[in-house]
């Protein structure tokens, strides 16, 4: 995050408007109790946050149409929070607003703060990290540092393999429902060659219905020619021939029925087929289940090793610390030893004095 330069409150709790410039570093805001310092915190937690929601923190004394602004400059680029008509925006270097939905704060605006509310102490909180749990500072932890992906990626994992695994058990009954039902239509071969055979009759009974609309034809103009009857005796003859043709045509109706019922059973037929194919991708996934739960069970027990290292390289790196400190503690106490045994000039051991010679030889050594 860069510093900030310049902050701009408008109607923002106890501020109608205030403008605020920060020097280079540490910055101490000063005021009587109810001045508004904490509101310049809380300001400042809503502009990196959005939060909080709503209009709770809007000035009392402020007109109802009025907006909330806060405003930060930071290095060169200028980032403002307003709220207007329920609505939350930010607005980037005076350019287009960018909608802030709920609690979610745009990627550009996140991007160029690179701040989240660990970076702020609020001055009612407790100490950070200190009373938390250690399952919530690792947390805290892991999203500073951008470690949650991890988990998160975790929990997708496992919820994918949950997903897959009731796919499969989902196919393997469609599959077995399939194939019982398949059995049902173990004739098809038979039944296509019925089919076949019903089309053949359909054609003919094509051929017959335009007989027995040319004789329904003549049957109407019957009765006009009666006069002509001894002359149409063929045509009265053929009486009969037209009552089998007629019978021929309901038999030919029943013939119709069955095969739209027939032709529904295959279309039926064919879509499970071409399910069981789609479906044989799905089961094909089921084996490379294991091999991911068994990459993920390596993951876990390498992160195991790799905290183990790190906790020993630590011990090493304290211990080649001591030696250190130890060796410039020998050396210095030798050294005062030298000092002190050629100011006295007298042997400990002994407490016979030492000669000149006696006591460069001794000193040599050392």
């Amino acid at each position: 995050m860069q510093g900030i330069k310049e902050l701009s409150i408008v109607n923002f709790q106890s501020h109608q408007e205030a403008e605020i410039t920060f020097s280079p570093g540490l910055n101490v805001i000063l005021g009587d109790s109810d001045a508004g310092k904490s509101s310049i915190i809380k300001a400042l937690t809503w502009l990196f946050t959005n939060r909080p929601s709503g209009d709770d923190f809007k000035n009392w004394d402020a007109p109802l149409k009025e907006s909330v602004v806060v405003e930060c400059l930071l290095g060169k680029d200028r980032i403002s929070l307003t709220r207007e008509d329920n609505k939350n925006s930010y607005i980037i270097n005076g350019g287009k607003p960018l909608s802030a939905i709920k609690t979610d704060v745009p990627q550009e605006v996140s991007d160029i703060l690179n701040i989240s509310e660990y970076n702020i102490q609020g001055q009612h909180d407790t100490y950070f990290l200190l009373k938390d749990t250690p399952g919530v500072r690792a947390q805290k932890l892991n999203e500073l540092v951008g470690m949650d992906v991890i988990d998160t990626l975790y929990k997708n994992i496992g919820s994918k393999i949950r997903e897959l695994n009731s796919n499969i058990v989902y196919l393997k009954e469609t599959h077995t429902k399939t194939e019982e039902d398949l059995k049902k239509y173990k004739n098809l071969p038979e039944i296509e060659k019925l089919v076949s055979s019903i089309e053949k009759k359909h054609a003919e009974a094509s051929a017959f219905e335009t007989t027995v609309t040319y004789i329904k034809e003549k049957l109407s103009q019957l009765e006009e020619i009666k006069i002509k009857r001894e002359t149409l005796a063929p045509l009265i003859d053929s009486e009969a021939k037209i009552l089998k043709l007629i019978s021929k045509t309901k038999e030919y109706s029943a013939l119709k029925e069955k095969k739209e019922l027939l032709q529904g059973q295959l279309t039926l037929l064919k879509e499970i087929q071409e399910e069981m194919e789609s479906d044989k991708g799905w089961l094909e996934l089921e084996n490379l289940i294991q091999p991911l739960l068994d990459k993920i069970k390596n993951l876990s027990e390498l992160e195991t090793q790799k905290r183990n290292i790190q906790v020993a390289l630590a011990n090493l790196l304290n211990c080649q610390d001591d030696k250190k400190g130890a060796g410039l503690e020998l050396k210095n106490k030798t050294k005062r030893y030298i000092d002190l045994l050629a100011e006295v000039k007298i042997c400990p051991t002994c407490g016979t004095k030492l000669s000149e010679k006696k006591l460069n030889e001794i000193t040599f050594d050392w």
